[in-house]
């Protein structure tokens, strides 16, 4: 089924020979293991920081939407510059040269690589949520997987005041809601464009937002996929578990309000 084809390289690529590259080169300034997590740099940075900011991800992701971290072992690699990076990955990983951070499956390794640019710690957020998602998952839907990332790259206390909130909430006023049946009937990762992550955002913060109602759904939505079930496209679901919930997203759209954060309690 189209809907649930996986973005990008995380299937295609296992196997690739990227196996623990970063295990077999002293380029790194740091390394540092903790528990099955791995970091490895060519540049000083505050390591503390980085587990802090991925440990934020992960708690908000179960917390919200009930997606469990895993005990698979995770590698972060970082490189000081595009170039440094872009040479690394080029010959296996050619789409990395027109991004800033890729994750990718490499057997039963879970990867993220990135450079050290100015948006780091957002892309670093972004990735671990698709690490997360597909340690826990067999499948997942292309634009709720690019969707929570796009949520949960940006700290809590940003997302009230993202430029992309303004941006959905102008339109909406218009008449022009992102459409969740458009999302669904994406075929790839390749198909996405700018405007496709901002509609998967705006759906993924209408869901997380709106009401214990609609974060629910999503639960429900991610509970049976995690059991293996295909409950098949989310707006069909949505309709037959909450009548009417995803008609009101209209309404949400136009205000776009954004919680703060999300704690335990509050699921």
């Amino acid at each position: 089924m189209r809907l649930y084809r996986v973005i990008l390289l995380i299937i295609a690529l296992c196997g690739v020979g990227l196996r623990s590259d970063a295990q077999q080169t002293n380029r790194w300034v740091v390394e540092e293991t903790r528990g099955e997590e791995t970091l490895y740099s060519e540049f000083p940075l505050d390591v503390a920081g980085v587990w802090k900011q991925l440990d934020s991800v992960s708690d908000e992701l179960k917390n919200a939407v009930g997606i469990e971290s895993s005990s698979e072992p995770v590698e972060v690699i970082l490189f000081s510059t595009h170039a440094s990076y872009v040479q690394y990955l080029s010959q296996k990983i050619p789409q990395a040269r027109n991004r800033r951070a890729i994750f990718l499956r490499n057997g039963a390794v879970s990867q993220i690589y990135a450079w050290n640019s100015r948006t780091l710690m957002t892309d670093l957020r972004h990735e671990m949520v698709h690490v997360r998602i597909h340690q826990h998952l067999p499948f997942f839907p292309l634009w709720l997987d690019e969707g929570l990332a796009e949520y949960f790259e940006e700290e809590p206390g940003k997302r009230s005041v993202s430029s992309r909130r303004d941006s959905v909430r102008w339109k909406a006023r218009l008449g022009m809601s992102p459409s969740l049946r458009a999302l669904e009937g994406l075929p790839s990762a390749e198909a996405m464009n700018g405007d496709s992550y901002r509609d998967s955002w705006a759906w993924v913060s209408f869901l997380i937002n709106n009401s214990a109602e609609s974060r629910d759904t999503l639960r429900k939505y991610v509970k049976l996929i995690y059991r293996g079930e295909a409950p098949g496209p989310f707006s069909n679901f949505a309709e037959a578990e909450s009548p009417g919930l995803t008609s009101r997203a209209n309404s949400y759209f136009r205000k776009m309000t954004i919680v703060v954060t999300l704690d335990s309690s509050d699921r």
